[in-house]
């Protein structure tokens, strides 16, 4: 059975704000929600990186997202990244073991990979 996903008009503005302010560079951001009885609802998102992913920043980061989650009533459930090359639609390495360690955590994690083109007239 496949899992349905519901994108919030604030989290999909969240993340294409910080994709179009940053356009030079990629950028990168948590994604907050919640499993309902109508499956995952991405509620909101936190905008994290624009440039390379920092381990020792990312750690800081998600300590301090899952305390504005718990005060949310959400939690982490996935992670969104616009790459800097719009031809290239493929999570970094670095992104594909942060998705791993979130999907550890939560079952049926979201990857959301913001395409630059969408940000260019």
């Amino acid at each position: 059975m496949s899992q349905s996903y519901t994108l919030h008009t604030l989290a999909y503005t969240v993340f294409l704000l910080h994709s179009a302010k940053y356009a030079v560079h990629s950028v990168s951001g948590v994604l907050l929600g919640k499993k309902t009885s109508k499956g995952i609802e991405i509620t909101d998102a936190v905008p994290c990186f624009h440039g390379e992913v920092l381990k020792g920043s990312l750690e800081i980061a998600f300590q301090q997202i899952e305390i504005y989650a718990t005060q949310t009533s959400t939690q982490i459930i996935g992670f969104y990244t616009a790459n800097l090359n719009a031809a290239d639609k493929e999570p970094s390495v670095a992104v594909t073991r942060i998705m791993d360690t979130i999907d550890e955590r939560f079952s049926g994690a979201v990857l959301l990979v913001v395409s630059a083109s969408i940000l260019v007239h």
